[in-house]
């Protein structure tokens, strides 16, 4: 019964090219001819695609964009905008475009709409007419007011069955909608929700939202291969907007949606959809950062439960959903819910995986002890500690770097500091047996801890006695102890010029006087630097010319060896 007419002939539709010409000069009658037209027609009128895809429409668009200034025009415009809404809604069964295109312009919020600004004598509404907004979204500021035509279009559209319509044809299984005609029909919904009174707003309200559940969790995997994203966003935002708007900004219910979607999304095959998933779930966690209240660490329990781990870092672990899982994964930390098994189980799904992987996991852990326990650092650092030294490269030695510095900061005023990768730090830079990149990496690891706000100064001696064991002899090592041991005294310098400009007789170290006098640091340099030219005596280059590139032993050439002492 609702197939248009398949006849190709010519289309008669001059009565309704006289009917918009005659508009701008007479509504009223033009208007008037056109409800008599629309009275009783029929889809099986040839003229039907014409006057729903162009006459409406254009109408509908004219009506809203003036303001009429006589009684009669007012009175058959609120009846041909009111017969239009009702004339369009059993359409919406059929999955025609015009209802929501035309719905859409009639429920507009546009403030610049003249026909909603003015009542009949064309005078701004009267406070009788209007119903005050909260929302500031809605309105364009506090004296931006709804207007009272507006709300008797939504009055018809709701009590003639249009929000109902709308859940039907979104339920119906048969001849089921993509997720762009789902969209299309929410945004019509999102126009009108916030004009109901409170307890009516709340049963529309939870009939769309648990109608969008079913839709979304009864898609199968080819029809969410075939959505898109772009939709499917703006279909979750609609929802979120409208069970904000009545049920609150935070509420378990939204909570509870997004992350069921989200996991939902990522149980899929498809990585994009996947990461469409993860990405739902982080803009969710964002609104609660700041938050400290139950739901917040409801939603950590929720993530646990799922488990959110096992979806990122199972069997289909991939390195995108890796490098994105941060924000995640901080969340549940804050909320006490990522500790040992996590952090390990974490650590080992990429054993024996790709080298991008791996280096996916350290980069992931760099973020994440920027919010971790001291306790949950010891076990990352534990893990770091079961690597074999000769796997080490630039990139695990910043990473270890990383975890040295965020272990001991968190440790501040602490009597017995765990001085956290420190001791490996200087195993690294003084093994031989590694790339000269590794080891240099390393010494500038240290060199940075050592010089970290102070706070390392209760171990400088350590390291400058262990500089000095290295100094007494001819080493490869020498260059590069010399850096950290001036990188340790340097530190002093500052601290001192820093004092001597609030106090400048206040500019003595003792550490520096006590290693330049009692552990005669400068003759021990000296006398490094004579044994390091007898070598060099000992051993001559022929090209005496390019002996400041040459390299004696080590990784230094020769200009650096002597530069550095």
């Amino acid at each position: 019964k609702m197939q248009q007419s398949n006849n190709t002939s010519v289309v008669d539709t001059s009565e309704f090219s006289q009917i918009l010409k005659n508009f701008d000069a007479n509504p009223s009658v033009a208007l008037s001819a056109l409800l008599s037209i629309m009275d009783n027609f029929l889809v099986t009128d040839d003229r039907f695609s014409h006057l729903t895809s162009f006459v409406l429409p254009q109408l509908v668009d004219k009506v809203l964009g003036r303001g009429f200034t006589t009684d009669e025009d007012v009175t058959i415009v609120s009846k041909f905008l009111q017969e239009t809404i009702i004339f369009v809604i059993p359409y919406i069964t059929y999955d025609f475009h015009f209802p929501t295109d035309i719905l859409l312009s009639v429920f507009s919020l546009n403030k610049d709409l003249l026909y909603y600004q003015f009542n009949g004598m064309g005078e701004p509404l009267a406070e009788s007419q209007i119903l005050v907004g909260e929302d500031t979204e809605l309105y364009m500021s506090k004296e931006w007011l709804v207007s009272s035509y507006l709300l008797a279009n939504i009055n018809v559209f709701y009590h003639n069955g249009g929000v109902q319509a709308i859940l039907n044809r979104i339920s119906k299984q048969e001849r089921k909608i993509d997720c762009r005609r789902l969209e299309t029909y929410l945004a019509v919904l999102n126009r009108i929700h916030k004009m109901f009174e409170k307890d009516l707003v709340h049963e529309i309200v939870q009939n769309i939202f648990e109608t969008v559940n079913n839709y979304l969790f009864g898609l199968s995997q080819d029809e969410i291969a075939a959505s898109d994203n772009e939709s499917v966003e703006n279909i979750l935002q609609y929802t979120n907007g409208m069970m904000s708007h009545a049920f609150g900004k935070n509420n378990e219910l939204t909570a509870k949606f997004i992350i069921d979607i989200g996991t939902y999304w990522l149980n899929l095959p498809y990585i994009q959809k996947r990461l469409f998933g993860l990405n739902q779930i982080k803009k969710m966690l964002v609104q609660y950062n700041d938050e400290d209240d139950y739901l917040k660490f409801q939603i950590a329990e929720w993530l646990i439960d799922i488990p959110i781990l096992e979806e990122l870092f199972g069997s289909s672990l991939h390195l995108q959903l890796i490098s994105k899982s941060g924000d995640i994964l901080k969340f549940m930390s804050v909320c006490s819910h990522l500790e040992k098994e996590q952090i390990e189980f974490i650590w080992d799904s990429t054993l024996d995986k790709h080298e991008t992987e791996i280096h996916a996991i350290w980069s992931l852990f760099s973020e994440l002890v920027a919010v971790f326990t001291l306790d949950n650092i010891l076990v990352l650092f534990e893990k770091i500690r079961n690597i074999p030294l000769a796997k080490y490269d630039y990139d695990f030695v910043m990473f270890v770097k990383m975890v040295s510095l965020y272990g001991i900061n968190i440790q501040r005023g602490s009597d017995n500091i765990n001085w956290i990768g420190v001791d490996l730090l200087w195993e690294i830079a003084t093994n031989t047996s590694l790339a000269f990149e590794t080891c240099q990496a390393a010494n500038y690891a240290l060199s940075d801890i050592l010089h970290f706000r102070n706070i390392c100064r209760p171990i400088h001696q350590k390291y400058v006695d262990k500089c000095i064991v290295i100094l007494k002899i001819v080493s490869p090592l020498g260059p590069l102890v010399l850096q950290l041991l001036t990188k340790i005294i340097d530190s002093y310098d500052e601290s001192a010029l820093y004092l001597a400009e609030r106090n400048p007789t206040n500019i003595q170290n003792d550490f520096v006087l006590n290693i330049c006098e009692k552990e005669s640091i400068l003759d021990i340099v000296l006398d490094n630097l004579i044994s390091y030219s007898e070598y060099v005596l000992e051993n001559p280059y022929k090209e005496e010319e390019k002996i400041a590139s040459h390299s004696f032993f080590g990784n230094y050439t020769h200009s650096q060896e002597i530069s550095e002492r």
